[in-house]
């Protein structure tokens, strides 16, 4: 999916996922929860 790879290159970090989180369309989809992590040190 477009919108992970781009996510992904920005510098965000995949923290979890929700099953079938919200309804689109009549049908259940999952949603993916991404978080910008700032570096320490």
């Amino acid at each position: 999916m477009a919108s992970v790879r781009t996510a992904e290159l920005a510098g965000y970090e995949r923290e979890g996922l929700l099953r079938w989180h919200q309804e689109i369309g009549g049908k259940r989809v999952d949603m993916l929860l991404y978080a910008a992590m700032r570096q320490v040190g």
